[in-house]
């Protein structure tokens, strides 16, 4: 080490020999150590002595062949840190040198620095040493390197190390391979460490050094690499003259650095300094000889950055006319042009943007894609060039709608993210720019894949960005645009919750300065009116109108995006004039979206969304006038018609468009002066007909067409339309809610309760056409649509099996994936944090994965002659072939026109139509409502008559258990029960001449019949119709056994797939809960199961009781394993609407929910008996559905349920459930097997309005 400022020094300068550290076996000729990077640093928290404790120097002592109290200085780097004017050369061997550092009053500090290295190595130390201030605290840092004997002289070495780290570079530039880069920074850092600032190359050193730390900072994110490439780079600015050659480059170099940590930051200080530094470079290049095409790509670069965040034109076109330049004067060959012409594009592109001229974003295609034939796939810029390719495709297509350029920007875009490392500072950006990509796709196509992967790539953009990062609102931005998205396709309202709350976080965290701030504005109010669509919520239409405002306010009327932006204004006054009926907002809405159609250029593809809302908003004031104005409907319809015009084919919003302009017609049609316009007529039809049968589009949209279509037509029994009407909108509503989603989902995104009228609809117009057959299919494929899609799932394939096992074990192994991730996948929201929302989302993806394998192996097996209709719905002559032998099926379809009975037989070809005049679907709604107050009203009263309330009246349940009484004939409830009677039941049975064969008829004489209601039918005691109380009094139970089936399907699949219960599980489970956690206490469940338990036993029946506490949960979903049969004495519950799947039975230790029992492997269930409230009852809008838990247990697997229609008392369950088992085990022999033949009969044994038998 030499104080010596103007030289190194050469080896010859310092001894080989040393003594006492020297190991054996040293040489002259060997190795040499080198102890660089010194620091002494303090490390205690009190800030009283800091400004009072300083460190001069270090000597060293005790080593051979140095000069004896040898004396380096410190230089004093902060008010704690403390570096050592240079480094210390040792030979190899030795392994520890003596030192003193010397301390302000001349206090000195004896310490041993470790100096022991492995050949080849470089290693960094740190030790404690101590102070004589006990209130000092001091550490020591150094590294130890290794340098070749070989080299003669320490100037050598430097430039040797030099060489070797800018050859690191440039393989890390070529490969991208980390370990380059972190090799040339290493090595950078130790030809520092070797020099001392008055060194003539430090400044280029430094230079290197920051530019290393600058490419590992682009690829790992580290931000301590840019802070120290910011501080290597300044101190090259500062040591560097005036007049240097070199310092225009360094001046550039820190003006990359600044720009780069502004656009992490967003401070706009750093920009105006980067811009400075680069501008000065640029005029010292013209000044001197220098080249001027690096500083000119820096500086345009440094001004494009400023102008994606503030917005000034003038930085844009500055920008352009730089980089011409630097192309310009760029020497051929030159290794870097690349970076330039990347740059080149970028501002193109930026142009575009602004002015939307298409010349400019061709320009910007053109110059990547040559770009790509210069560079190969290893080169660090070619992910930097296929992501920037891909952008502009994508805007290309944004203005064209050209698909094929979308799907030319996936796939680009892909490849940019694929060869993008983990830790890349561009990896968000990259990944943001495929979700909205794969975004605009999933518009186009509604495909639910494409929107599911741009959800998990937003969402891991989301993830790896630092939280202090100025682009994380610009990802958040996007994410938030995929949930809406996802929203409008499947209407899970929680996608809508997640994108309010990202619209929220990012305009909370955008200052009114960014020009990113009325698009985050912008964003937030679509999802708001999204969510006020949903709601009816006016406080969130109210901010949204008031945040597109402000948007709109605080932007120069020629803005690029204010189309857009009036655009969401206008749609949003639609949408609040929908919710107020104010007049005014649908007027402002139609002022504003024409404003914006003036605005747009021509040509650009958002015109036809424009003319679309244009059209929506005068075609919504047309119909809220009074008189309605024609000019309205016509500037309706003529804004659609235009919007047509500049649809592409295959868009996927073509069809709901197409839907619009058939409403259109129709408003035309039903407002006019009642002159029926045949050619309006016509193409009214013609337009819902293209949107229901168009094959792609969302299906929503199409079934609403198509729904429609038919309903119009529907009159018209010469129209050879009506059945393919009804038809597709029927195959649309089943195909609606996809095995892709979870069964919540799937109610959510059907909107079950305003399709089941539809589907009656349908029913009764065919039934008007004589086609009952139709008629049947239609309920079946149009009811209960989850619940047939679980079924459809656990359905065997042993036809299948016989022919190709290996393709059948495979489907039913999928299906059980698909049934339990149905079940069981669970919801993210808000307050998760974004690692358990990724999991969950790659969840919801790999369900999607199997949904579309399943279709995929599903559509193999119907290739297979014999097969093709394979778990497709069953037409009406193999439904009838495959009911029980026995007995009748009887449908009803309850519409608003009429009523039908719908009676089917084994082996019939045809249904047996009946038509029902007497009874409608306002009977069955009025019966239904006073059936269910008169139930309440005598339940309060008899409890008022109670002289003593005691546990067992406070019960299960509101109502109680009535029995008959002589002189009941005045009751309204009998009333009701009448009127069922003559107007419905027994005209059914007169048209199938079926006898009165009297009640005191044995049961098991009695024909069976199997009820399937629809409409509010379902929620009415079918089984108990009759006269009571009167002379020639007659009801359901001297003509039949009734039992309930939710569909026919369901009914003939148990009697197609019947099969004996094994001899292992044959027996009956019993469990009683009378004291669940939070509900009134049910002691007659514990008398109730002992009960029976004890008749089980006298019968010679396999049977186990558990009851309380005696029995989790889980240890009941073992139980049914074990057990065929069960009965369970509990409160219970129906789940929310929209989620059957919640339905649950309280239990001591928490809820048996129907979802855990759906995922058991009920293969030999028998019979149910719950003995709860409202096991059958089911949810009124969804009366089509069976959303009940007895529907639940058939899906699980039970073949037969016993369950309540209402609420049923504590005192009385008992009773029901010992008729019912007492009629069960009449004259059954000890020792015999237990299964539930015979449960509608043993039901009908019990009061009949008290339970219903089902399967």
């Amino acid at each position: 080490m030499m104080d010596d400022e103007s030289s190194l020094p050469s080896r010859e300068d310092i001894g080989s020999e040393s003594q006492g550290h020297q190991t054996e076996d040293a040489e002259e000729d060997s190795n040499w150590i080198f102890l660089t990077n010194i620091h002494l640093e303090r490390s205690d928290t009190s800030t009283d002595y800091k400004p009072l404790f300083d460190v001069h120097e270090l000597s060293v002592v005790g080593v051979e062949g140095l000069e004896e109290g040898l004396r380096f200085p410190f230089t004093r780097r902060s008010s704690s840190v403390w570096k050592l004017g240079g480094w210390i050369e040792l030979p190899v061997g030795i392994r520890a040198v003596e030192c003193i550092i010397t301390c302000e009053e001349n206090e000195q500090i004896f310490v041993r620095i470790d100096c022991g290295l492995e050949f080849g190595e470089r290693q960094a130390r740190r030790q404690t040493i101590p102070s004589g201030d006990t209130n000092v605290q001091l550490e020591l840092s150094w590294d130890v390197q290794e340098v070749p004997s070989e080299v003669e002289t320490a100037d050598e070495l430097l430039h040797i190390l030099n060489s070797s780290a800018l050859e690191n570079s440039r393989q890390f530039e070529a490969s991208g391979d980390l370990e380059y880069i972190s090799q040339a920074i290493e090595i950078q850092t130790l030809v520092i460490g070797l020099t001392y600032d008055g060194y003539e190359s430090l400044p280029g050193f430094l230079n290197n050094l920051g530019n290393f730390l600058l490419h590992r900072f682009q690829h790992a994110g580290s931000t301590d690499d840019l802070t120290e490439a910011i501080s290597a780079q300044r101190r090259a600015v500062d040591m560097t003259p005036e007049g240097d050659a070199y310092l225009p480059e360094f001046l550039s170099n820190l003006g990359t650095l600044t720009r780069t940590s502004f656009e992490r930051t967003g401070k706009t200080e750093e920009i105006t300094e980067a811009i400075s530094l680069s501008r000065r470079a640029v005029l010292l290049c013209r000044e001197g000889s220098r080249p001027t095409h690096i500083v000119l790509a820096n500086l345009a670069n440094t001004l494009l950055s400023r102008f994606e965040s503030l917005g000034s034109l003038g930085d844009l076109s500055e920008a352009i006319l730089v980089l011409e330049e630097a192309v310009e004067v760029m020497p051929d060959g030159y290794h870097k042009s690349s970076q330039i012409l990347n740059s080149l594009g970028v501002a193109y592109r930026l142009r575009f943007e602004h002015s939307r001229n298409i010349d400019d974003i061709v320009k910007a295609i053109t110059t990547y894609q040559g770009l790509l034939t210069v560079i190969h796939d290893g080169h660090i810029l070619m992910p930097t060039v296929l992501n920037n390719l891909a952008v502009s495709f994508h805007l290309r297509f944004n203005e064209t709608g050209d698909i094929n350029d979308l799907k030319r920007a996936i796939a680009e875009q892909k490849r940019a993210v694929e060869l993008t490392p983990e830790g890349h500072g561009d990896l968000p950006s990259r990944l943001s720019n495929l979700g909205l990509q794969l975004g605009g796709l999933y518009r186009r196509t509604w495909d639910s894949e494409c929107i599911s992967e741009a959800i998990a790539a937003q969402q891991r953009a989301v993830d790896c960005c630092p939280d202090d990062n100025a682009k994380l609102p610009d990802l958040l931005n996007g994410l938030g645009i995929s949930f809406n998205l996802r929203f409008r396709g499947t209407w899970d309202h929680e996608d809508l919750v997640e994108a309010i709350s990202i619209g929220r976080r990012c305009v909370d965290m955008t200052p009114d300065s960014d020009v990113r701030l009325p698009t985050f504005l912008n964003s937030l109010a679509v999802f708001l009116r999204s969510s006020f669509d949903e709601t009816g919520n006016l406080a969130e239409i109210d901010e949204s109108v008031s945040s597109l405002r402000k948007a709109v306010s605080i932007v120069p009327p020629d803005h690029p995006d204010m189309p857009v932006w009036l655009t969401s204004l206008g749609d949003a006054f639609l949408s609040r004039f929908k919710g107020t009926g104010d007049v005014n907002d649908v007027s402002e809405a139609v002022t504003i979206i024409r404003k914006a159609i003036e605005v747009t250029p021509e040509g650009n593809t958002d015109l036809r969304v424009r003319f679309n809302i244009l059209g929506r908003a005068l075609h919504a004031r047309f119909k809220h006038e009074s008189p309605p104005v024609p000019d309205d409907i016509a500037g309706a319809i003529s804004a659609f018609n235009s919007a047509l015009a500049l649809m592409p084919e295959g868009d996927g919003s073509l069809p709901a468009l197409l839907g619009d302009v058939g409403a259109a017609y129709l408003s035309r049609l039903i407002q006019g002066d009642g002159h029926v316009d045949p050619e309006d007529f016509k193409t009214c039809i013609s337009h819902l007909k293209a949107s229901a049968m168009s094959a792609f589009g969302h299906a929503g949209g199409r079934m609403r067409a198509a729904m429609t279509w038919a309903q119009l037509i529907q009159h018209d029994p010469h129209s050879a339309e009506v059945l393919e009407a009804f038809d597709r909108a029927i195959v649309l509503m089943a195909s609606i809610g996809g095995l892709e989603r979870t069964v919540r989902s799937r109610y959510e995104e059907v909107r079950l309760e305003d399709t089941s009228g539809f589907v009656r609809m349908a029913s009764a117009s065919t039934c008007v056409l004589g086609r009952a057959d139709k008629a049947l299919e239609w309920l079946e494929q149009g009811r209960c649509l989850v619940w047939g899609q679980l079924t459809a799932l656990r359905t065997s394939l042993d036809g299948l099996s016989e022919h190709d096992g290996d393709l059948a074990r495979t489907m039913m192994a999928l299906a059980r994936q698909l049934d339990a991730t149905g079940l069981s996948r669970s919801r993210a929201n808000v307050s998760m944090p974004m690692s358990k929302k990724m999991s969950l989302e790659q969840e919801a993806r790999d369900h999607l994965a199997l949904a579309r394998q399943w279709d995929t192996l599903l559509s193999t097996a119907r290739a297979i002659p014999g097969f093709e209709n394979l778990l497709k719905p069953s037409p009406c002559r193999s439904l009838l072939r495959d009911l029980p032998p026995t007995g009748i099926t009887v449908v009803i379809n309850v519409h608003e026109n009429r009523c039908d009975a719908l009676a089917l037989r084994s082996g019939q070809d045809e249904p047996i139509h009946i038509h029902l005049p007497e009874f409608s679907f306002d009977k069955a709604t009025q019966y239904r409502r006073l059936f269910n107050t008169q139930l309440y009203i005598q339940s309060r009263h008899e409890l008022q008559e109670e002289e003593k309330v005691d546990d067992d009246t406070v019960g299960r349940a509101v109502a109680r258990y009535i029995k008959p009484r002589a002189g009941d004939d005045e009751r309204p409830v009998h009333g009701i029960l009448k009127a069922l009677w003559i107007e419905l039941v027994k005209p059914i049975f007169d048209a199938l001449g079926m006898p009165n064969l009297g009640r005191s008829s044995e049961p098991r004489r009695l024909p069976r019949v199997w009820w399937c209601p629809t409409g509010p039918l379902c929620f009415l005691p079918i089984h108990a119709a009759g006269i009571y109380g009167v002379e020639g009094s007659e009801g359901t139970l001297d003509y039949a056994v009734s039992s309930y089936t939710p569909t026919v399907t369901a009914l003939a699949e148990k009697a197609r797939y019947s099969r004996p219960i094994g001899e292992d599980v044959s027996g009956l489970f019993l469990t009683c809960q009378p004291s669940a956690h939070g509900l009134a206490p049910i002691p007659g469940t514990q008398k109730e199961v002992q009960s029976i338990f004890g008749k089980a036993l006298e019968a010679g029946v396999r049977a186990l009781s558990e009851e309380g506490d005696n029995l989790t949960t889980e240890g009941c979903l073992q139980r049914m394993e074990e057990y065929s049969s069960i009965h369970l004495a509990c409160h219970g519950s129906q789940g929310m609407t929209g989620d059957p799947l919640r339905s649950r039975f309280a239990f001591h230790d928490g809820s048996l929910e129907l979802s855990a029992i759906m995922k058991r492997n009920l293969r030999n269930a028998d019979l149910a008996f719950l003995s709860a409230c409202q096991t059958s009852t089911g949810e009124e809008t969804l009366s089509d559905e069976a959303v009940h838990l007895a529907a639940g247990m058939l899906a699980a697997g039970y073949r037969r349920v016993v369950a309540t229609m209402w609420t049923i008392g504590d005192l009385h369950a008992p009773e029901v459930a010992n008729d019912f088992y007492d009629y069960l085990w009449r004259g059954k022999g000890s020792g015999s097997g237990f299964d539930g033949a015979g449960v509608g009969v043993c039901a009908s044994r019990c009061h009949p309005t008290s339970t219903k038998a089902s399967g």
